[in-house]
């Protein structure tokens, strides 16, 4: 059994991420940089969220087995109040440096704005959904869908194209998390578990940082 560590972080396996985050008040304007965040605000229209694609899913074997994944991030700052952030997976291929509120590539528009249509842009099922308090440390985002989503990238079932994060409790109250070009040490990470025909839930590697 294997596990491998897919991120950007100096002692990850692999590195290979793309992600940014989309700004309904900024609906043309790329925001890759250090951080991503999440904010839901239908009032003022200034909802914000997070476009995450680890393309090193591709150095694992399409004939291993996935038994356990969890995609790790670090709160660095944000509302004082916990909030909930859900997770699907996309339906279409980002850019990180290209995608915004409006589209995920250059002439690749979302079908409706923010990724927000599911069976076009993202998927129906929520994959994952995890309470995002105020403390600055990892948050795990982990489920059985979330092994089958991994499954499916690995094995070429599914294109790699990642996941989007949407805060989807607590108005105004805005998480911000480090970014694949931010701290080394607190970059987003996914941990996947893996064996050639082995099957079932195992736990995933702890590292030093935490998880």
């Amino acid at each position: 059994m294997t596990i491998t560590v897919i991120g950007d972080n100096t002692g990850d396996d692999f590195s290979g991420t793309e992600d940014t985050w989309l700004k309904e008040d900024s609906p043309t304007i790329n925001q890759n940089g250090s951080t991503l965040s999440t904010r839901l605000d239908t009032f003022l229209a200034r909802d914000y969220a997070i476009v995450l694609k680890f393309s090193g899913l591709s150095n694992i074997s399409a004939s291993e087995i996935v038994s356990a994944a969890a995609i790790m991030m670090y709160l660095v700052g944000g509302a004082s109040l916990a909030a909930t952030i859900e997770v699907r997976r996309l339906l279409r291929t980002i850019v990180e440096t290209q995608a915004t509120w409006n589209i995920a590539a250059t002439s690749l528009s979302w079908t409706a704005s923010g990724a927000r249509s599911d069976g076009n842009d993202r998927s129906g099922t929520l994959t994952a959904s995890t309470l995002v308090t105020s403390t600055a440390s990892w948050y795990v985002f982990s489920s059985a869908q979330l092994i089958t989503d991994c499954q499916n990238e690995v094995d070429g079932t599914n294109p790699i194209r990642g996941h989007l994060f949407e805060q989807t409790s607590l108005e105004d109250a805005g998480k911000n998390f480090a970014a694949s070009e931010g701290t080394d040490g607190q970059r987003p990470y996914v941990s996947v578990t893996h064996a050639v025909g082995v099957s079932g839930i195992v736990p995933f590697r702890r590292r030093i940082e935490g998880y």
